[in-house]
């Protein structure tokens, strides 16, 4: 691992370790913070790019949670599997899609949700660290996949996804245009605004929504509180709400 790639696991493997000593009563606020870090590191980000490309997120959660084996949660040995697994799991905790004490009391049943959520941590934290470790220093094989279903899924999926990226990408270059001939930004603000677009951009034209929904936060977050951009802002909302996207 470079230098820069040790920085981000071990940013990672804090976070995590976060998560699962502070327990159930702080884990929303803290799984967000994680889903932030991804967002915002490029070492992290670019990884978690590469896993959904490469992994379909609801065939392997149908694999995981639907088995012989009794209620257990089974996430699997290939480090990009496991890391898209994992990453959209907790995104989907995160956006409510997936009930946490549902999921808990399913797969890690227990009287106690706090101690439900530390078996829980304990599981699935560990396989996720040693999937990022595994892709930074490059131990991945190639993973088997099944050509044919492949490229009928993204040709169900292309042309809501065109249409969304027409729309999305129209709004995002009106708020570039407005950040560079906005004065009043700073310049490191300017800089971080443009680069959270960049990776806004790609996120979307590439339907990796496990890296669109953290992006999407911070740029509302960031984003001045001016009429010109909230025009924008609103507008995106409408589009997600439209086609349903982080549903």
């Amino acid at each position: 691992m470079t230098g820069h790639e040790m920085d981000a696991y071990e940013l990672l493997e804090k976070k995590t370790r976060e998560i699962e000593v502070e327990g159930y009563l702080t884990s929303n606020k803290k799984i967000r913070e994680l889903l932030d870090l991804i967002a915002k590191n490029k070492v992290l980000n670019r990884i978690v790019k590469e896993s959904a490309s490469k992994v379909d997120f609801d065939l392997e959660f149908s694999k995981a949670t639907t088995h012989q084996s009794g209620s257990n949660f089974i996430i699997p040995n290939h480090p990009y599997k496991a890391m898209c697994l994992i990453t959209g799991v907790l995104f989907k905790m995160d956006k409510l899609i997936i009930n946490m004490i549902q999921f808990i009391r399913e797969f890690y049943s227990t009287d106690s949700i706090s101690v439900g959520f530390k078996v829980f941590c304990s599981k699935i934290f560990p396989k996720y660290l040693i999937s990022v470790k595994s892709i930074l220093e490059g131990n991945v094989k190639e993973i088997e996949v099944d050509d044919e279903v492949i490229k009928e899924t993204k040709k169900e999926r292309k042309y809501l996804r065109d249409s969304i990226n027409e729309e999305l990408m129209i709004i995002t270059s009106a708020i570039k245009e407005l950040l560079n001939q906005d004065n009043s930004i700073k310049e490191p603000e300017r800089i971080d605004l443009i680069e959270i677009i960049k990776g806004f951009d790609y996120a979307s034209e590439n339907e990796v929504t496990l890296i669109l929904y953290p992006l999407w936060i911070s740029l509302k977050k960031l984003i001045p509180n001016k009429r010109e951009y909230q025009k924008h802002i609103q507008s995106i909302e409408n589009i997600f709400k439209k086609y349903e996207v982080f549903n």
